[in-house]
């Protein structure tokens, strides 16, 4: 099925190694195109003070900027793969495609 094709294509995607490969490329044209590079350092995650209930200090999360862009293409590839599905996966379909 053609659907399920798309899918396992789709899956592929969710892999370290391919997003670190179009990372990678990304960065190659970037610096041919003589284009800057986001800065990648450490982005720094807080809870805003309205919400602070306590005196302790807070433990902040320190996420780089790889990693963080990394969860969104995930999201994003997930939330295909899902719409996909719910889009494409009725009985009615099937029976229209035979």
């Amino acid at each position: 099925m053609q659907l399920n094709a798309l899918r396992d294509c789709l899956k592929a995607l969710r892999d370290d190694k391919t997003v670190g490969e179009m990372v990678h490329k990304v960065e190659a044209h970037a610096s041919e195109l003589d284009l800057k590079i986001p800065d990648t350092l450490a982005r720094v995650s807080r809870v805003p003070g309205r919400f602070c209930q306590t005196m302790e200090s807070e433990a902040v999360a320190h996420s780089a900027a790889t990693v963080i862009g990394r969860r969104k293409f995930y999201k994003a590839v997930d939330l295909v793969i899902a719409e996909q599905w719910r889009r494409f996966n009725r009985d009615s379909l099937t029976l229209a495609a035979n």
